[in-house]
């Protein structure tokens, strides 16, 4: 209801991502992406979001998508400001989940 009542608030997007990812359920996991893709739209910067974002694409195989997210985020910014470094984290994560250890290792050491 929030966030038909204010659709450019990021916050409520974020918690209903949470409530769907929670239900872990093709269809809610489904939602739960649309729900974290709105409030990093909306905020661009949320951690919280992008993490929850890319754990949903690697559980539902959706690692092209997941890769190509990370990237954009890894590539806009500097490991060394500490702002992103989720990022790098779960660009490491997604590399040793499709079997690429030397990527990872690159990734994590970010």
């Amino acid at each position: 209801k929030a966030a038909k009542v204010e659709p450019g608030n990021w916050i409520p997007f974020l918690y209903l991502g949470h409530y769907y990812k929670a239900l872990n359920t093709a269809e809610a996991l489904d939602k739960a992406r649309k729900c974290y893709q709105k409030c990093l739209q909306l905020n661009r910067k949320n951690e919280d979001a992008g993490k929850s974002l890319s754990t949903i694409y690697l559980k539902t195989g959706k690692y092209e998508e997941n890769l190509k997210f990370l990237k954009e985020i890894t590539e806009s910014g500097s490991p060394s400001s500490g702002k992103i470094t989720w990022a790098y984290l779960q660009l490491g994560i997604h590399y040793l989940s499709t079997e690429q250890p030397n990527a990872a290792v690159q990734a994590l050491q970010s």
